[in-house]
């Protein structure tokens, strides 16, 4: 993703992860669609496999619920298995309903 500048940079209390958004170049959704990674500047924490962890979860959960109205953001994690195209962890967010 060094092609893309990244839009945000995303933490807040309750998370356990620094968020970083880019623009997904094949959006999903006209109205929007975000590709979400931990960011690669904490190497101890966030240089890893393909691996959604409990934690990765949690910062999901309270993303999405912090946005309003609630349920007006759909999350998503994907995954090489899931028909990814791209070998690293992301999550993709777009607004809800479609």
């Amino acid at each position: 993703l060094e092609l893309r500048p990244k839009v945000a940079s995303l933490f807040s209390d309750g998370m356990r992860t620094a968020w970083d958004v880019f623009h997904n170049v094949s959006p999903a959704d006209s109205r929007g669609h975000f590709l979400l990674m931990p960011t690669i500047d904490d190497s101890e924490k966030n240089w890893r496999g393909q691996i959604f962890t409990k934690d990765d979860c949690n910062d999901m959960v309270r993303l999405t619920n912090s946005v309003e109205p609630v349920g007006s953001l759909f999350m998503a994690y994907n995954s090489v298995g899931g028909a990814a195209s791209q070998n690293h962890i992301h999550c993709h967010a777009w607004p809800s309903p479609p």
